[in-house]
């Protein structure tokens, strides 16, 4: 709703069906009267320099407007449909492909709110879920209005995961786009993966091949359904593969080579899932599970948690881990079967190697295999607030465990999201960052760095870009020491680099328009 500054008010009806084409208002000398524009309208704006020039919009971005305001009916104008509009997204390229009805044609906008500009006349301006436009208003119905975008600054990309692949294939996998491949650190990608008509796809997780790191599967969901895919190039171009339930829903997978992979799906299932030939067919995994008291199978909870419960060895071929976060039958609990497993045949066998949870609050949890330290593992609980250790996981290295060791790793705790990067020079073991929350053992929260087998833990930034969002993803560079990615909750993503031990962290500012630092990928 909106008043002129002759004291008429327009408003528009809050219509979820988006079908009323009557849901336009205008109320003038104590009388409301529906405006006929023959569209639904989610958005309206008066012109400050001319209280007559009122324009109203579609959800979908076309606009219908007069010059008339003031009589009592106001003739309208309303533009082609389609194409309503043009997207021009220099400042981030991938935004021009958002919302297209037909994948790269870019015409429509998802109406949020719609203003002319207050100082500078014949300008609108227009926000919606991926950024804020402006466009010169049009002055004849075959007038294709071009959208610019000015949202770099403004990043609000919701993380999953950020995954570095040997071989600089770096993947941010993230909520409504699905994945992203950055070939740049310095500037936004022109594309996502996943770009279908009028479609959201959320990518979930990801992960590669230990023998081919141009090879990765993705778990992606949205509205059109399952959309699991797989990369033989390194994130240039997708391929569906198939669904092992019918209806599989996000979850994380583990990826051993370009044939053997372990799914999860989300949302309780009973099962989890192999295949040994690319996903072509799929088996149940044969471990078996009885519910808990809350009726849970132990696996992959709901989509939003960013859980890691399945995980290929990085120093095996065809070694793989899973975790049951089930109490194992704990009074007043019920439920059986909970653990770490492991299986050293590509899926088709499992041992179990751990009894019961690892830690408390565990369903959230993140457990990854340690590159180049056969046998060993890390697992958090991912905090949110929780007092929680830091855990190194341990068998024989050699694929004929039955049990796993458990140490805390001192010095630091409360975990949000672990990754490993490239060794420090003269070390055997990788790099290890963490970020820590509010509650951090380590006393002061924010992203850490261990150059020494998780002795000694020296803080980077306690809040990477003055950002008091939440890290949500971690992943250090794997041909790179000392680079590290990071992804928010709801900010995008975030790269930095140190080159000795103890500098503080320098994250490379792209543009910088006083609020917050852009990412290197984000809206």
């Amino acid at each position: 709703m909106v008043a002129g500054s002759d004291g008429i008010v327009w408003a528009v009806q809050y219509d979820p069906t988006q079908a009323l084409t009557n849901n336009f208002w205008r109320y003038s000398g104590g009388t409301w009267t529906q405006q006929s524009v023959g569209m639904n309208m989610w958005a309206v704006a008066v012109d400050p320099f001319d209280a007559t020039h009122v324009v109203v919009q579609h959800p979908a971005g076309g606009l219908a407007w007069t010059n008339t305001g003031s009589a009592t009916s106001p003739t309208w104008s309303v533009g082609n449909v389609p194409p309503y509009l043009t997207r021009n997204a220099v400042d981030i390229p991938w935004l021009a492909l958002t919302g297209a009805p037909i994948p790269g044609s870019g015409n429509t906008i998802a109406t949020g709110d719609l203003q002319f500009d207050p100082v500078v006349s014949g300008k609108l301006w227009c926000c919606e879920g991926t950024g804020v436009w402006n466009a010169v208003p049009p002055t004849s119905i075959s007038t294709v209005v071009q959208w610019t975008s000015i949202t770099k600054g403004i990043e609000q990309l919701v993380s999953q995961e950020i995954v570095h692949a040997p071989g600089s294939n770096l993947f941010y996998i993230c909520q409504d786009r699905a994945v992203f491949k950055s070939t740049s650190l310095t500037s936004y990608p022109s594309t996502y993966s996943h770009v279908t008509k009028n479609g959201v796809n959320a990518g979930y997780a990801l992960d590669y091949a230990m023998n081919n790191s141009n090879f990765a599967v993705a778990t992606v969901f949205g509205q059109s359904g399952n959309g699991n895919s797989k990369t033989t190039d390194g994130g240039q171009n997708w391929s569906a593969i198939t669904d092992p339930t019918g209806s599989t829903v996000g979850g994380c997978i583990a990826v051993s080579t370009s044939l053997n992979w372990v799914l999860a799906p989300s949302n309780n299932p009973q099962h989890i899932y192999y295949t040994k030939d690319g996903g072509s067919t799929w088996n149940t995994v044969g471990i078996t599970t009885t519910q808990d008291s809350g009726n849970l199978w132990g696996w992959q909870w709901a989509l939003f948690n960013r859980s890691r419960i399945v995980d290929a060895d990085r120093n095996t071929v065809n070694k793989f881990y899973a975790y049951c976060y089930l109490a194992d039958n704990s009074p007043g609990v019920g439920g059986t079967g909970g653990g770490v497993y492991v299986s050293t045949d590509s899926g088709d066998t499992w041992t179990r190697i751990f009894a019961g949870p690892l830690l408390n609050a565990s369903s959230f949890g993140c457990l990854k295999s340690v590159p180049g330290v056969p046998g060993q593992l890390m697992f958090t609980s991912q905090s949110n607030g929780q007092s929680i250790d830091f855990l190194r996981l341990t068998d024989d290295g050699l694929g004929t465990s039955t049990s796993l060791t458990k140490t805390v790793i001192p010095s630091i705790a409360n975990i949000l999201r672990f990754g490993f990067g490239k060794n420090p020079p003269g070390q055997s073991y990788p790099t290890v960052f963490a970020a820590t929350d509010a509650t951090s053992a380590a006393g002061v929260p924010g992203l850490y760095r261990s150059d020494d087998n998780c002795v000694n833990w020296v803080l980077l930034k306690e809040h990477p870009l003055d950002s008091a969002d939440i890290i949500f993803a971690l992943d250090g560079d794997k041909d790179v020491y000392g680079r590290v990615y990071g992804g928010y909750g709801g900010s995008g993503a975030f790269v930095g680099s140190f080159s000795t031990a103890g500098n503080t962290i320098g994250f490379p500012v792209v543009h910088d328009h006083g609020k917050r630092h852009v990412k290197m990928i984000g809206y």
